[in-house]
């Protein structure tokens, strides 16, 4: 059954700051959550999708097509999504002809579940609750102008969605809306390969040679000759009169004849130096030098290097784009067939044995009022948001082998943490034993501005 508690304002005053040696009122706001029994099933079991942030959201994708034709788009993730021909009809079953616009948005990472608002906690058949550790989610909605449309019958959109990991162990789900609880839809099946990031990849040109800068020679170098082998240094292939000196201005070399067997090897090519390896006589060369020009010839070899470095400076730049696309997409796909709008994710409980339930209360020193609190488990697959009142979770499950931090935000969107390093002065045996415990959250300074400050500061914890 639910146990409720609400919310209660306690004034703490003279409250001693030892290191500050003087004495402060602080506002302690007690924020306590609703609990789920592992026992047996409620109907008061409900979640809701509520994104925590109005001014920060994930704006979703918004593809425009004409429903005659088969369609298909690919995220910059690598999802693939497919919708054939004719699969719309309006809220009263009637087929839409003309253009539609999909909505599309994809959730990956702790970031993205804290700022979808979606829940992470699911209530079985047997009505136990546990936690959801994510390998991708997705939502999906389609328009027609402001009209909402639904998914003719018989008709179905694949997703293949990319997918960060690549255990097999993720079931499908979808969330039912009405009943404010997940409804698992497959069973768990091995993660496909990203065929789409596998074939970017073949198609990556390779990195493009930055052109060899002929400097300037002076009358005080120590120039000298080189016999230079275009088939394994072509970028001196066609310059004229061209000699070589010390990298190492105060270096004084003086070769008794001409270097036999000469190899160069590319050290730093911003700054024109080589490794130079060859031979006088007996004697073995192994030194640093540098390729340069007098008078005409150094004019002539500037504007070829200044025309060569604007072409490299432009493939360079067009491959490096062409890198952060690839980076950015999954190495697998989980494919699901859909029949209907909504969200839907591939998900497995958390892993976590001899886990102690618990009551949480968090305390947080602050004027404003607890906006939210999330539950960060492991790296970056769980985020379990906890709500109040209008959208209640389950009891706080704890383990001492599982690494996890609580973050609460206030209303004026400043981050308190209670993190993993906390957690390891925690007294299990006296908690297990009770089965509740306030947490005191500790401010950080952060305030929650933009989505690549939280994106940092998670990825930091």
């Amino acid at each position: 059954s639910f146990s409720y508690y609400s919310v209660q304002i306690h004034y703490l005053y003279h409250r001693i700051i030892e290191k500050m040696k003087k004495v402060f009122i602080a506002l302690t706001l007690l924020f306590a959550f609703f609990s789920c029994s592992k026992t047996s099933q409620t109907a008061s079991f409900h979640q809701s999708i509520t994104p925590p942030f109005e001014e920060i959201n994930l704006a979703p994708g918004v593809y425009s097509f004409d429903v005659s034709e088969d369609f298909e788009f690919i995220t910059e993730t690598g999802t693939q999504v497919s919708v054939p021909a004719n699969s719309f009809v309006d809220k009263d079953g009637n087929p839409i002809m003309g253009e539609v616009q999909l909505e599309f948005t994809e959730y990956h990472g702790a970031t993205d579940i804290m700022l979808s608002g979606i829940p992470m906690t699911i209530q079985t058949q047997e009505g136990q609750c546990e936690y959801f550790e994510s390998a991708g989610m997705f939502t999906m909605d389609g328009k027609q102008g402001d009209a909402e449309i639904e998914i003719a019958e018989g008709k179905s959109i694949e997703v293949n969605l990319a997918s960060f990991e690549e255990e097999s162990d993720y079931s499908s789900f979808v969330f039912n809306e009405e009943e404010g609880n997940w409804v698992e839809i497959a069973s768990p099946e091995a993660p496909q390969v990203n065929e789409i990031k596998k074939s970017e990849e073949e198609k990556l040109p390779e990195e493009p040679v930055r052109p060899t800068e002929i400097q300037r020679a002076t009358s005080d170098d120590q120039v000298f000759e080189l016999a230079v082998n275009t088939n394994t240094n072509p970028e001196f292939e066609g310059i004229q009169n061209l000699l070589w000196r010390p990298a190492d201005r105060g270096f004084t070399f003086a070769p008794q004849g001409a270097i036999r067997e000469p190899k160069l090897y590319c050290l730093d090519r911003e700054k024109s130096i080589y490794k130079l390896e060859g031979k006088v006589g007996k004697e073995d060369i192994n030194m640093d030098v540098q390729p340069v020009l007098f008078g005409s010839n150094f004019r002539k070899a500037q504007a070829v290097f200044r025309a060569k470095l604007e072409d490299y400076t432009e493939k360079f730049k067009e491959r490096e784009k062409l890198k952060t696309r690839i980076n950015k997409m999954a190495a697998f796909h989980r494919q699901m067939t859909v029949q209907s709008f909504g969200t839907y994710n591939f998900d497995r409980f958390m892993k976590m044995k001899n886990s102690v339930s618990l009551k949480p209360l968090f305390i947080i020193p602050a004027v404003a009022a607890l906006k939210n609190a999330f539950l960060v488990i492991g790296k970056d697959k769980c985020l379990i948001p906890f709500r109040g009142s209008d959208n209640p979770s389950l009891e706080m499950m704890m383990n001492e082998k599982v690494p996890m931090d609580i973050i609460t935000i206030n209303e004026e969107g400043e981050i308190f943490e209670f993190t993993k390093r906390d957690f390891k002065n925690l007294n299990f045996p006296e908690i297990r034993r009770k089965k509740e415990y306030s947490f005191e959250m500790k401010p950080t300074g952060l305030k929650v501005t933009d989505r690549s400050k939280l994106e940092t500061y998670i990825a930091n914890l």
